[in-house]
């Protein structure tokens, strides 16, 4: 059984390697934020993380794992 044309839902441990994925690239972004020697590259990488962290954040929710934002702020 194959899976339906428009099915947003990923496949059996999607959401489990995309969380882990976007926590290595968080922890990635926020080293390089900490080394980068001009403000203006810091604050790329830390637009970069935002986006990531909202990303985590809605990942997180798919799993069933935190209802409110102060769950992920926990976690961080």
């Amino acid at each position: 059984m194959g899976r339906k044309q428009g099915d947003r839902t990923p496949p059996r441990g999607g959401l489990q390697e995309l969380v882990a994925i976007e926590w290595e690239l968080i922890e990635k972004l926020r080293a390089l934020a900490d080394s980068a020697s001009e403000d203006k590259h810091r604050v790329q990488y830390y637009l970069s993380l935002s986006s990531h962290a909202r990303t985590l954040a809605f990942l997180i929710g798919q799993c069933g794992g935190g209802e409110s934002g102060e769950d992920l702020a926990k976690l961080l």
